[in-house]
């Protein structure tokens, strides 16, 4: 099988997941109130062979041990790891874990890394996984603080102070300096007519809805259960953002969970995170698409949607439509079989979603 259609074959098996879990596993049950980290978690910046990536959140859960910290990390280890540390949704943790795995990881050792290959995940079919940041897959162009792969020689993974800085502006100048539904909106916004105008090789279709969902972790996961303000002092501590001694500008620290910090009260679901990327999307929409390489054009991604239109079920059907237009029909009823293994439960709510009815009866 080529390294494409694996590909392919992978995202419908998450697209299938993604949106039968909203029916099956989103309901919200209480947690009594934790301080994070315990005792048996403390902080320790990583070792000189140790990986880190793209993402804060999971950058930090490696630096306290949450996962481990070599930032090779397995499926369970990373649903226990986020439900503990951040009371990450169990429907969501999985989502999470099962897609970084089978996505950019190793499916056969169960392993992924959250940054750079790494011969520790295992080859799959001939080939090391990519890892978090293998770009064009879920790592796309106008990332909140990373550079675009085309634009640093490949580097699409490491802390850029001078678009955290850019971050730090928009939110003063939107919410007070807080990093708020509308300060990463607006930002988001920013950073994507940066991208596009900068970048000839710009790629944002339908998959950079995810970009928008790891962006409410800012506001959503990251404040205090205390007083849930997403505050400078917070934000820094997880993205590992601290001022130059003159103010002139910001370095990269490792990340870490701030001081006297409580998670969240409630569960932070897949349902949660679906409606507030799509929240966050409608309040600065833009263009899903890419730009022609040879000339900088933008071509805008057919069948996009005015944000009116977009809803958390539209967002979604419309992006595993997007990916079984790309496959052959063979591989969706290989897909059948895998979740009706493995997640038999899933495989019953496939019927309530009308764009996938098709997949299930093939």
């Amino acid at each position: 099988m080529s390294r494409m259609n694996y590909c392919c074959v992978l995202t419908i098996t998450l697209i299938f997941i993604i949106r039968s879990n909203i029916g099956v596993c989103s309901t919200k049950h209480k947690y009594s109130i934790g301080r994070i980290p315990d005792a048996k978690h403390p902080f320790r910046p990583p070792g000189a062979t140790d990986v880190r990536g793209p993402c804060p959140g999971l950058n930090t859960a490696a630096n306290h041990g949450y996962i481990n910290r070599s930032g090779i990390v397995g499926i369970d280890e990373v649903v226990k790891g986020l439900t503990t540390m951040y009371n990450i949704g169990e429907d969501l943790a999985v989502i999470l874990a099962v897609t970084n795995t089978f996505f950019l990881g190793n499916p056969e050792t169960g392993k992924f890394s959250i940054g750079h290959s790494s011969d520790e995940t295992g080859a799959f079919m001939g080939i090391i996984p990519g890892g978090l940041n293998e770009h064009n897959t879920l790592e796309l162009d106008a990332s909140l603080t990373r550079n675009d792969y085309d634009l640093a020689n490949g580097d699409n993974w490491s802390f850029n102070g001078t678009l955290y800085g850019m971050m730090h502006e928009v939110a003063k100048e939107t919410s007070n300096g807080l990093y708020t539904i509308e300060a990463i909106a607006a930002y988001r916004r920013k950073r994507y007519q940066q991208s596009r105008r900068d970048n000839k090789k710009f790629f944002f279709d339908v998959r950079a809805l995810h970009s928008y969902g790891a962006a409410t972790f800012l506001y959503e996961v990251f404040p205090s259960a205390v007083d849930k303000i997403p505050s400078e002092e917070v934000i820094s501590s997880f993205f590992g953002a601290q001022r130059l001694w003159d103010h002139s500008g910001w370095m990269h620290k490792p990340e870490r969970i701030p001081y006297n910090w409580y998670r969240r009260l409630e569960p932070y679901t897949l349902d949660d995170i679906i409606q507030q990327a799509v929240a966050m999307y409608r309040i600065r929409p833009v263009e899903f698409g890419w730009n022609i390489a040879s000339s900088g054009q933008f071509f805008p991604s057919p069948g996009f949607l005015s944000s009116d239109e977009l809803d958390g079920d539209t967002a979604f059907c419309l992006l595993a439509e997007s990916v079984i237009a790309l496959a052959p029909t063979n591989i969706t009823a290989a897909q059948n079989i895998y979740i009706k293994t493995h997640y038999p439960l899933v495989y019953q709510g496939l019927a309530k979603y009308s764009c996938l009815q098709q997949l299930a009866s093939t």
